[in-house]
């Protein structure tokens, strides 16, 4: 079965974020214009402490695993819990990212809590979604997109845990190549 992964936020992970969207400025093609920062750099904080990798927040990638592949983690604020059937969104903007797959996290708009809800391979992804121009109106949910974007359901993304057993394997066969 898939499971979300619920997270607590604690006052040193806002704290932590405040930093970091501070930081950032305003990001080419944001739609929200900078107030997504603060939750961008929540759910970067959420997969770096669940995959045990710090924090590389480049334009392209966010995340390095211990093979070389990149991540780049996709944030939207909440306020409810996520469900299965809700969307991961991809702006249009983004397409072209170096980064090989995708984590996809919410935040509670209060950062009482966030969610881990899974990842998805980058180039796949744009074959899965289903692209949506700014102004239509979303069919499954009532939403006018405001930005040209890629949406795909949270039930099509892999477990993370998978990540992280490919993370665990990578990290083990670096400390072998050490020791011979």
């Amino acid at each position: 079965m898939f499971l979300i992964k619920k997270v607590p936020i604690d006052k040193d992970m806002i704290e932590w974020a405040t930093r970091m969207s501070s930081a950032m400025g305003v990001l080419k093609g944001s739609f929200t214009k900078g107030s997504g920062n603060l939750y961008g750099a929540m759910g970067e904080i959420m997969v770096s402490q669940y995959l045990s990798r710090p924090i590389e927040s480049t334009y392209d990638y966010d995340i390095v695993l211990s093979d070389g592949s990149k991540i780049d983690v996709k944030t939207k604020r909440t306020t409810v819990e996520p469900k299965l059937n809700y969307d991961c969104s991809i702006s249009n903007w983004n397409t072209k990212q170096q980064c090989d797959y995708y984590v996809f996290c919410r935040v509670k708009t209060d950062f009482t809590a966030g969610w881990i809800l899974g990842y998805y391979n980058k180039n796949k992804y744009f074959e899965d979604s289903i692209f949506l121009k700014k102004g239509t109106v979303d069919k499954s949910n009532g939403y006018t997109v405001k930005s040209d974007c890629y949406n795909l359901k949270i039930n099509l993304l892999s477990p993370l845990e998978e990540l992280m057993h490919k993370e665990v394997i990578a990290q083990s066969k670096n400390q072998e190549d050490k020791k011979s």
